[in-house]
């Protein structure tokens, strides 16, 4: 194509590749992390009642889960994230976190069902560190429904880190599913494992146990990830080839909108306000961008619809007015509109970017107003009227369903012979009796209250361990 035919042609008014990048900006979130892993074992912890050999095999195998679990935590904070190596240990995270809980789910069925057996040589002190606070509180627990509670956050915070390096690496469907999988684990702790804590009488306060075992926070986090999940199928829609339907784009953005302003509003809520004075304020400044971003690009595709049509080229031109003027930086730090970009802003990575964008909105703005002068000669309107606005987005994401898979209890036995210096009735440990059946024990016994398990664990010390 020479010049001339070039110059005839016009500017390319497609939307350009910033676009997808600021549609896909999210923010990838800390893992929790395990404090002093090598200072606990299960297998000394339970010497003395873990006879049968599955029994001991299953506390062998969640030692070394959990110290596997321990170390690539933190490799994965100690590693550029942005490298293949630090996607590496994302993935281990997630793979190691899968490990551990089946294990750990085992243990903890073990001991409810058969709790007056249940006794400790060593005390079992889980500790954490949040991953989603600034400040690093370790807090510490007895409680194996705590450790539990941690395991299933960690795999869900990793889950949300793989989503962010499929982002990264442009596989918006992949991403998009794992960002699902992320807001159905968080969801499963908010509305299942924390409340069935709470309820078996934990005398925990929110404000000291880490922001990842607090319902509000989780509450609002399975929010979050939609969110970011409906942001990776725009970006994907966007990425292929050709026009895409502007007008299913202009709702699903707005739907992108009111979820992340349904998450900040859920953080600030009693539930979570306290959470939230925790978490780096950069986070937010993203999410506020997301939030106003995603409004003005929603009424920048509806202009891009009404156009197209060929019919109301006015009000197509005074919905990008619209668009550009809610794409402009805010004035004040309370005041809609655009977060500032400053030196330090966490938006900084995007700058070019946006002004990228605000370009081609203008060279958009300019072409369409002179064709409307030169041959359309419709009436601009100053304001778009409310009734032709989008005013209720599209949420296509959906949590992906997240459940522990089912286990059966070990056999705890043999710690009453020992401390008394009897001999065992069966000197084989391979002759112990199989498991207790779980269907058939729960009916028969109420679970033991998981916080008073622990202490009557601590009391029951076997002295001679």
């Amino acid at each position: 194509m020479s010049f001339y035919e070039d110059e005839l042609q016009g500017p390319d008014l497609s939307h350009p590749d910033s676009l997808i990048r600021l549609v896909s900006t999210v923010t990838r979130m800390q893992c929790p992390e395990i404090i002093s892993a090598k200072n606990l074992s299960f297998e000394k912890s339970f010497k003395s009642v873990a006879k049968h050999p599955s029994t001991k095999t299953l506390m062998t195998k969640a030692d070394r889960a959990r110290t596997k679990l321990a170390d690539s935590l933190v490799q994965s904070r100690v590693v550029s994230s942005s490298s293949e190596q630090g996607k590496i240990h994302q993935q281990a995270v997630v793979g190691n976190a899968k490990e551990y809980l089946p294990l750990l789910h085992q243990i903890l069925l073990s001991c409810k069902v058969q709790s007056e057996v249940a006794r400790l040589n060593k005390r079992l002190i889980f500790e954490w560190t949040s991953g989603l606070e600034t400040k690093k509180r370790p807090f510490a627990s007895e409680a194996l429904m705590y450790e539990l509670i941690m395991i299933i956050a960690t795999e869900g915070v990793s889950t949300g880190g793989m989503a962010c390096d499929n982002c990264m690496d442009g596989d918006f469907l992949v991403s998009s599913r794992n960002y699902q999988k992320a807001a159905g684990i968080f969801q499963f702790l908010a509305e299942d494992q924390i409340p069935k804590w709470i309820s078996r009488g934990s005398d925990v306060e929110d404000s000291d146990l880490p922001n990842e075992s607090v319902v509000g926070v989780c509450e609002a986090f399975s929010l979050y990830y939609l969110a970011t999940a409906q942001q990776m199928a725009v970006a994907n829609v966007l990425s292929k080839p050709g026009t895409p339907n502007y007008g299913l784009l202009s709702k699903l953005t707005l739907a992108i909108s009111e979820k992340m302003t349904q998450f900040v509003s859920a953080m600030r809520t009693q539930k979570a306000a306290l959470q939230m004075s925790r978490i780096d304020p950069a986070f937010f400044t993203i999410c506020t961008f997301q939030i106003y971003f995603q409004k003005a690009i929603s009424m920048y595709f509806q202009a891009r619809s009404i156009w197209d049509k060929g019919e109301e080229y006015g009000l197509a031109i005074s919905m990008l007015e619209d668009s550009m003027n809610k794409m402009k930086t805010r004035e004040y730090p309370a005041s809609p509109g655009i977060p500032e970009i400053s030196k330090k802003s966490p938006m900084k990575a995007v700058e070019n970017d946006l002004i990228s964008f605000r370009s081609h909105m203008r060279t958009l703005h300019t072409s369409w107003d002179s064709d409307n002068s030169k041959v359309y000669f419709m009436e601009v309107p100053s304001i778009v009227p409310e009734d032709r606005k989008v005013t209720k987005g599209i949420h296509i994401s959906k949590v992906e369903v997240y459940a522990l898979k089912d286990v059966e209890p070990v056999h705890f036995g043999g710690y009453d012979e020992e401390i008394e210096g009897r001999p065992s009735a069966n000197n084989n440990n391979n002759e112990l009796p199989p498991p207790p059946s779980y269907s058939s024990t729960m009916d028969a016994k109420q679970i033991a209250d998981d916080e008073a398990l622990a202490r009557e664990l601590s009391r029951s010390l076997n002295v001679d361990g």
